[in-house]
């Protein structure tokens, strides 16, 4: 019944995506004294992964891997929802399964699997990996099995659980509960919201440009932190909360689509190469890291930035599926799927095609000149830039600034993720909300279970405990700081790399003209970029 009323309010809510691709990239150096080794970047390469082919599990099972241990969880009634399965199914769960559970007892999670563990005759016959270069364990090394943590994750997880058990003593609550979403954040939430639906009801519908100053940054704020927090369980201790939250923010993704690309692509592997499908976004035009292959339309992207972040959810809005139904942005698997493809393709149409109605083809009913429609086409345009703009003002510069698209750390996937984070405003709890939590980009990728709203309390104490173990915890003063570092890294890469010293002129290909047009060619066609 939960699976059947999960489907039928994805229907109900009309829903988008975004594209990509990638190949190859060096190492870098080391992270600071006494933590581990930044070693060579992941061998795998993406056509490597194509080759071996993608598989699906059996019909009608839930199995998956952690630890090196296959696990059968289809009769497992998990508390975090069915869909909490789902995003394992049939891959390497294990570093899933970590960032998940904090603050669950070791012992009580080895009694938990230890109860649908698959012996060894079923898997070696019956169970493979959706994706095969995962056989080694994929992006991370993990020693020790269930029962073990490393000391850095120990100390994190004992002074937050610290903290969160004075919170729910306080209140009257489990710390389970205490974790999640405050009576603030709900407020707020409630306000954002009603201004959202006020403006858009008594002033966008007739036309009032200047409604679009509200609108957009309410409904970035309502409808982006409700997915953010709903696909990682941040909002309720009800999954059914959590789950129908991530059908919110239809401008940006699909459900299951923001899952694959956001928690289980890029939480899972951040700033990996061939991992992450963040750095591979819109190749043609947009290079994040040295692996995208250089071409003369990377020249202007650090003076084109403002239209392609304005572009960026527009023109890839439903196209990765709709052209490869099998990998997002071709670093990660999108199988298994909720449903088959067939009905995939269909309902993922049918998102484009209401959102497209609900934006343009309902103000046109209040537009009753020829002018007035064209007005309302354009703040219909305007509205979904902004909020274009708003999401790749705040998920782009935390984590793609020079110093963090270098990083890997192998061997602690803890420690990688505050190596690869650049996190600002970090006391400051306006930007704190405004960015829905992304300003503290090391604190959700360490703790992402937890709501933001606890962000602001928590950031002394974990990066007391980084300092201990001499990992580099990188915060800049404001948002500023943190686009200047962004921005230096999109002027690095958009220099030809193979020109050591002044070239020829660069061809007309290269023009800001044909950058923009390719741009906008993208919302008809999908071109995809390989590195030599």
């Amino acid at each position: 019944f939960s699976r059947n009323m999960m489907r039928l309010s994805s229907m109900l809510c009309p829903l988008l995506v975004t594209e990509c691709t990638s190949e190859s990239r060096g190492a870098v150096s080391k992270i600071d004294a006494g933590a581990a080794t930044v070693k060579g970047l992941p061998g795998h390469k993406l056509s490597e992964g194509r080759r071996v082919g993608t598989t699906l599990p059996s019909p009608g099972r839930m199995t998956t891997r952690i630890h090196g241990k296959w696990y059968d969880l289809t009769n497992f009634d998990h508390p975090g929802g069915p869909r909490a399965l789902e995003l394992i199914a049939g891959r390497d769960g294990t570093t899933m399964f970590e960032m998940h559970h904090p603050f669950v007892s070791r012992a009580r999670l080895a009694a938990s699997l230890a109860k649908f563990e698959v012996s060894d005759e079923v898997q070696q016959a019956d169970l493979s990996l959706v994706e095969a270069r995962d056989t080694d364990g994929g992006s991370f090394t993990w020693t020790g099995g269930v029962e073990s943590v490393s000391d850095f994750r120990s100390d994190l997880i004992e002074v937050a659980q610290t903290y969160f058990k004075k919170q729910a003593e306080q209140r009257g609550i489990s710390i389970h509960q205490a974790i999640k979403a405050t009576p603030t954040y709900w407020m707020v939430l409630s306000l954002c919201l009603g201004m959202s639906l006020y403006c858009t009801w008594f002033h966008f519908l007739n036309m009032e440009v200047w409604s679009l100053l509200v609108i957009i940054p309410t409904t970035w704020f309502w409808s982006g932190s409700l997915l953010h927090e709903g696909s990682h369980y941040a909002l309720s201790t009800n999954w059914r909360i959590n789950n129908a939250a991530t059908h919110f923010a239809p401008w940006l993704a699909s459900s299951w689509t923001w899952s694959v690309q956001h928690v289980i692509g890029h939480h899972a592997n951040t700033n990996v190469v061939d991992r992450d499908p963040d750095i591979y976004h819109g190749p043609d035009n947009w290079r994040y890291c040295p692996d995208v292959k250089w071409s003369d339309q990377h020249m202007h992207q650090a003076t084109l930035w403002p239209l392609i972040w304005c572009l960026s959810t527009i023109s890839t809005s439903g196209k990765n599926e709709l052209n490869n139904h099998e990998h997002y942005n071709e670093v990660v698997s999108l199988e298994p799927r909720p449903r088959t493809i067939a009905p995939w393709r269909a309902m993922l149409w049918f998102r484009v095609t209401a959102m497209a109605v609900l934006l343009y083809a309902v103000p046109q009913l209040y537009a009753p000149t020829l002018l007035s429609r064209v007005v309302a086409v354009l703040m219909s345009t305007l509205l979904w830039c902004g909020l274009s703009f708003l999401f790749m003002a705040f998920s782009q510069v935390s984590h793609l600034d020079e110093h963090s698209i270098q990083q890997y750390c192998k061997d602690d996937y803890f420690k990688h993720e505050v190596l690869t984070a650049q996190d600002y405003a970090t006391a400051s709890q306006f930007w704190t909300y405004f960015s829905i939590g992304l300003n503290q980009q090391a604190m959700h990728h360490l703790f992402p279970t937890v709501s933001f709203c606890h962000y602001t309390a928590l950031h002394p104490l974990v990066k007391e405990v980084c300092r201990k173990h001499n990992v580099l915890y990188k915060v800049v003063p404001s948002w500023a700081d943190a686009f200047q570092g962004y921005w230096g890294q999109l002027h690095r890469l958009s220099q030809n790399p193979a020109q050591t010293a002044p070239g020829p002129a660069p061809s007309a290909a290269g023009s800001p003209k044909n950058m923009i047009s390719s741009m906008l060619s993208t919302l008809f066609d999908v071109k995809r970029t390989k590195a030599k």
